[in-house]
């Protein structure tokens, strides 16, 4: 009797704690974007390997495939903020912008009056060429790391159990 009230008390007291722990991440959570999607994963991910790597962890960290799995789960991690932090676009346009600097505001602009301007971009020889490949590039990065993040998902999430 009073085992089952002490674990009573430990699972309302865990829930609380999760439930304030979790309330910034579902507060600021909106269903119009991958991104906020991401920002959970990246949430949940981040605290399973805390909990793992911590004393309260029953896990034998020294078996291989345990080890394994926590190695990928810390990858994940660094996966899914790589992702949700749009990394690959720095990556893929570090050359461009190396070769291609972006010139002042002013001058990609052009006032058509009454307050208005167009885009009229910059036309250096070949700045066009190498944002394209730029792109394709970012968009190359950008599915390599969801493949990647997802598939060690699917591969080993069962594992991150203790």
């Amino acid at each position: 009797m009073i085992k089952q009230l002490v674990h009573a008390f430990r699972q309302f007291r865990d829930g609380i704690s999760n439930l304030i722990v979790w309330f910034p991440v579902v507060w600021n959570d909106r269903d119009w974007d991958h991104t906020f999607m991401l920002d959970i994963l990246s949430f949940k991910l981040h605290r399973m390997n805390k909990y793992f790597h911590s004393d309260d962890s029953f896990a034998d960290r020294n078996y291989e495939p345990t080890k394994t799995a926590y190695q990928k789960l810390l990858f994940s991690t660094i996966l899914v903020d790589y992702l949700k932090e749009q990394k690959y676009q720095d990556v893929a346009f570090r050359e461009h912008y190396k070769k291609y600097p972006l010139p002042p505001m002013k001058e990609m602009w052009k006032d058509i009056g009454c307050n208005l301007v167009e885009y009229v971009g910059s036309h250096r020889n070949g700045e066009d060429e190498s944002f394209e490949i730029a792109m394709q590039k970012e968009e190359r990065y950008k599915r390599t790391a969801e493949a990647q993040l997802f598939g060690i998902l699917r591969n080993y999430y069962d594992y991150w159990w203790d």
